[in-house]
């Protein structure tokens, strides 16, 4: 899901505003030079006059929680992370410090975070509604779909008019396969904003997933015919182009998927796309990973008790949830449900370890109380993310693109069990370019088949790279293999990952549909297996022809 840009407050703030927000009136005159300064937009001025106020007096906290949203409005957000803690640290009882703080996180991805302020600035102002609010979305972008529906219920006392919460509650219940009440929820937001598009969007899912193609389709197809923003463009567009595919208008689907992403690839900059290119890390760990430098890393003895995780990895939409949940079915295993713990643990790293550190550049020269402290943060982490596994339990940590970061996963835990799953390329790089992700550095490349493949070019070099340097062991599981002999792959993984068989991974889907999935796949995994998904490239054979000569070689080595 697509998080909201951060705004703070309204142009016009005024002191009477926010003073309405259970602030006290400024007590001396420098602070209400400062709120002017504020109230004007002069956000400069306004943060130096009210950090030459925490000078004077540290206890302060009204003065460092107004610095930090002027360094907030100034986009300087580090610095605003401090001011709002120091005023949590002077004033744990202040609410809006927590709720800004929690919007932070909330725009980081940092849900865990997110939501732990944001529920302690309702819990401190009960009537709080922005809180409410985001409490709602980073439930809902962190997949707790059961915590989000009753979250806007209690959101809905204090904001009954809100048709935005009553959307996001009919997302969370359609996520919770809770289909009659979601179309309900999303009728109310309807009567109360008439042509609401995420309500309409929300109902032409429904339609199609109970088989409605036509609704759906009329439905998606008046909503694209109003001036919309890019973002809800492409949204609607892709849907329309899973409705046509299923109505097996082929021709058409493509051209709604493809017009989706063009029109998200129209709003990102040159120097956007360049930021943080994906394709540029895995050459850097291509060429960083060497026998001579990761030497002896097999040997190092662990610190802990804990047993190491099991990783679950492969190219996005290969079958990674489906592998997941067939593992998930087991009492002994603890599923991730795609929480960036690895990815939260290597941003953390210079923090950690109190020093410049490059990734992955730096990792040989890690000591073993600096292994330890960040196997420690990684568990706390986990803890925080998706809950401490109970003793005997193991930790299936699956994110697809964890993939590029193997290296680091060997550096932590060299005994760690690794399961990489493959699909036919030619289906994995459709499915990614017909899917509307979140837009991030590796999402990015998914907004056109050519560069989808190119991607995951890049990406199984990097797999073979690793095989090749580190010695990489890991159980290859193939999509479609599980597709047409599930037993027999479900056994294969069973015995990889030491645990006991159970006959209930058969049916995974009944205990799927008992928990929640916040993936992609998520209605269809709580389905028996099916296999019309396999082969499905062979009806876009004439778009698919354009990027064959990028794909071909591992269609070859993949046997496909």
């Amino acid at each position: 899901m697509v998080l909201e840009n951060l705004s703070l407050f309204p142009k016009n703030l005024s002191l009477q505003i926010y003073r309405m927000n259970n602030m006290k009136p400024p007590d001396n005159a420098d602070k209400v030079t400062a709120y002017q300064f504020f109230s004007s937009q002069e956000y400069q001025k306004s943060g130096a006059a009210f950090q030459k106020i925490t000078k004077i007096n540290p206890q302060d906290d009204e003065a460092w929680l107004m610095q930090g949203l002027c360094m907030l409005q100034l986009g300087q957000v580090e610095s605003a992370i401090v001011c709002l803690e120091r005023a949590i640290a002077v004033n744990p009882d202040s609410a809006d410090a927590h709720y800004h703080l929690g919007r932070i996180w909330l725009n980081r991805g940092w849900t865990d975070l997110a939501i732990k302020n944001l529920q302690h600035a309702i819990d401190l102002r009960e009537n709080h509604i922005d809180a409410h609010r985001s409490l709602v979305i980073a439930l809902l972008a962190s997949g707790k779909f059961l915590e989000t529906i009753d979250a806007c219920h209690i959101a809905l006392k204090y904001a009954p008019a809100d048709a935005n919460i009553y959307c996001q509650l009919a997302v969370a219940l359609e996520h919770s396969n809770q289909l009659e009440d979601a179309r309900s929820e999303a009728e109310k937001a309807l009567n109360i904003s008439p042509g609401h598009v995420r309500a309409n969007l929300i109902i032409a899912k429904l339609d199609k997933r109970a088989g409605n193609l036509e609704h759906a389709r009329l439905r998606l197809m008046t909503e694209l015919n109003k001036s919309l923003p890019p973002l809800q463009i492409a949204t609607l567009a892709a849907e329309l182009g899973d409705v046509l595919d299923r109505m097996g208008d082929y021709t058409a689907a493509y051209e709604s998927f493809d017009t989706g992403n063009k029109t998200l690839a129209d709003t990102i900059s040159p120097e956007q796309a360049e930021q943080g290119n994906v394709i540029h890390q895995i050459n850097r760990h291509m060429h960083w990973f060497t026998p001579a430098r990761t030497e002896g890393w097999d040997n190092e003895v662990q610190d802990n008790d804990e047993p190491s995780p099991i990783f679950l990895v492969g190219f996005p939409r290969s079958g990674t949830t489906l592998t997941e949940q067939v593992l998930a079915s087991l009492d002994s295993i603890v599923p991730s449900d795609e929480q960036p713990v690895l990815s939260r643990l290597i941003s953390e790293l210079p923090m950690l370890l109190n020093r410049p550190f490059r990734y992955p550049e730096d990792l040989n020269k890690l000591c073993d109380d600096e292994l330890k402290t960040l196997r420690a943060r990684y568990w706390t982490l986990v803890d925080a993310m998706i809950g401490k596994p109970e003793e005997g339990k193991r930790l299936l940590d699956k994110l697809p693109l964890n993939i590029i970061d193997l290296g680091m996963v060997y550096r932590l835990f060299p005994d760690a069990r690794i399961i990489v799953v493959l699909r036919d390329p030619r289906d994995c790089c459709l499915s990614c370019f017909m899917q509307p992700f979140q837009l991030n550095q590796s999402m990015v490349n998914f907004l056109s088949l050519k560069q989808s493949s190119k991607f995951y070019a890049a990406t199984m070099d990097l797999l073979a790279h690793y095989q090749s340097v580190l010695g990489l062991e890991f159980l290859e599981v193939r999509y479609e293999d599980m597709v047409d002999d599930l037993e027999t792959e479900a056994r294969k993984l069973v015995e990889f990952t030491d645990e006991e068989w159970d006959d209930t991974v058969l049916n995974y889907f009944e205990h799927a549909s008992k928990r929640d999935v916040r993936t992609p796949s998520y209605s269809a995994i709580t389905s028996p297996i099916y296999s019309k998904s396999m082969g499905r490239w062979r009806n876009y054979k004439t778009q698919i022809k354009s990027v064959l000569p990028i794909l071909e070689p591992y269609i070859k080595a993949f046997h496909y």
